[in-house]
């Protein structure tokens, strides 16, 4: 067990954080949402920003500018799917993170138990929390005639089973799993993806991908960050992509940028990461 909690620790450690947050701030549900969005923002993007490197590493001269830009243009015309047409692009990209998930995390477990784990990341923190789902999903869906608590119930059910098939690291999801649970029932939904996203997913996407890449990446992987939240933030202040009338306060529209910005770096990543094995 020592051994688990050692190896999981950014996530563990960030879950007690965000916990704390959460009582500390109470009923303020405007600033935890900000919180969440930080820490998703910080805490995510080098690990999409990395990619620059991983193309740099796997290309070179006109290959590699090709590549950037192939990336770039899937990235920049996923943002804006997001706002053009949110409902279908949310529901695809609750499916691709849910893959995204099981593959990078456990790769080594059979399909089936990848795409349970994926799954259970996704749907249990929908399942938990009814009020904060419909909150999260309002912003991509406005009617909330699709959510169903059963259908929930049997997709988490089924995953969790499928994510336990494998003994290998049977026991680290186990303990995984048990925290996240007590971080959406002592928080929220939106801390405890946070955490598990940030602490979790992209540690060990950047712990696997850094050692293989030249030395002086730190700095420049800084650098790109700071570019990405400058440009969430030009989207923020002046909403040059026109959000949709569903997103009407700054929280939201926080929210909506934060995943809309994940979600259009995913879809590139994947690619990259899986042409990368």
């Amino acid at each position: 067990m020592y051994q688990i909690l050692k190896k999981y620790l950014p996530f563990f450690f960030t879950s007690l954080s965000l916990i704390i947050i959460d009582l500390i701030l109470g009923e303020k549900l405007s600033e935890k949402l900000y919180v969440f969005t930080m820490v998703v923002l910080v805490g995510g993007l080098p690990h999409g920003a990395l990619d620059f490197f991983i193309l740099k590493k796997q290309y070179s001269g006109t290959k590699f500018l090709v590549s950037l830009i192939v990336y770039l243009v899937i990235a920049a015309s996923i943002f804006v799917l997001f706002y053009t047409n949110p409902l279908i692009i949310f529901l695809l990209f609750l499916a691709y993170s849910a893959f995204h998930f099981g593959d990078s995390d456990f790769s080594k477990d059979p399909l089936i138990s990848r795409l349970g784990w994926g799954s259970l990341i996704i749907s249990l923190p929908l399942l938990i929390s009814t009020k904060e789902a419909l909150w999260f999903t309002s912003l991509f869906i406005q009617s909330s005639d699709f959510y169903d608590r059963t259908l929930l119930l049997i997709i988490s059910s089924a995953a969790l089973m499928c994510s336990l098939y494998p003994k290998d690291q049977r026991l680290d999801k186990i303990v995984i799993v048990t925290f996240y649970l007590i971080t959406i029932m002592a928080s929220n939904i939106f801390f405890a993806f946070a955490s598990y996203f940030t602490a979790l997913h992209s540690v060990h996407h950047l712990k696997g991908w850094i050692p293989k890449l030249n030395k002086g990446t730190a700095p420049i992987l800084g650098l790109l960050t700071i570019v990405i939240l400058g440009i969430v933030a030009i989207q923020l202040t002046f909403d040059i992509i026109e959000s949709p009338n569903q997103i009407n306060n700054v929280e939201k529209n926080a929210v909506y940028t934060a995943i809309t910005m994940l979600g259009a770096l995913t879809v590139p990543h994947m690619i990259l990461i899986n042409r990368s094995k």
